[in-house]
């Protein structure tokens, strides 16, 4: 089963960002976690993910 979990960080906007450093920490849990995917964008607003055009299947019909 897989599940999308989406999530928005504050910065401070007076201020420039050099680096990023993304800490995956999982808790209070049994089984197993399997992380597929980590996408970072900016903006105010998180939106899913969206392919390649080279990624999608076109038909001619």
């Amino acid at each position: 089963m897989f599940s999308e979990r989406y999530g928005v960080i504050q910065a401070d906007s007076s201020k420039t960002v050099s680096e990023i450093e993304v800490r995956i920490i999982a808790e209070k849990f049994s089984g197993e976690v399997h992380l597929t995917d980590v996408m970072l964008q900016g903006g105010r607003l998180s939106t899913n993910w969206t392919g390649h055009p080279s990624e999608q299947h076109w038909s001619n019909e």
